[in-house]
């Protein structure tokens, strides 16, 4: 949503400096969601075993583990908790 505000202002805008503002804003935001998404794909896809036993743990009703759910190096968590 975010996203699009910034495009849709961006648009809108005639005066120069703010147009490179937006930009800078837009870019800035484009490289953040793939950030995130990054952090969030790389530890599902090394850890997607476990990923997927949670799954078919929690669709069938058994009971999950009360202790830590994946084993994350100290690169994913710093990622994924930043």
């Amino acid at each position: 949503m975010t996203q699009s505000t910034l495009l849709a202002i961006l648009e809108v805008t005639e005066e120069p400096l703010d147009q490179l503002r937006r930009r800078g804003q837009q870019e800035a935001m484009e490289h953040e969601l793939f950030t995130i998404r990054m952090n969030i794909k790389l530890p599902l896809y090394r850890h997607s075993q476990q990923v997927r036993a949670m799954r078919e743990a929690e669709e069938s009703g058994s009971a999950i583990d009360a202790g830590p759910l994946l084993s994350l190096d100290d690169g994913e968590a710093q990622a994924t908790f930043s």
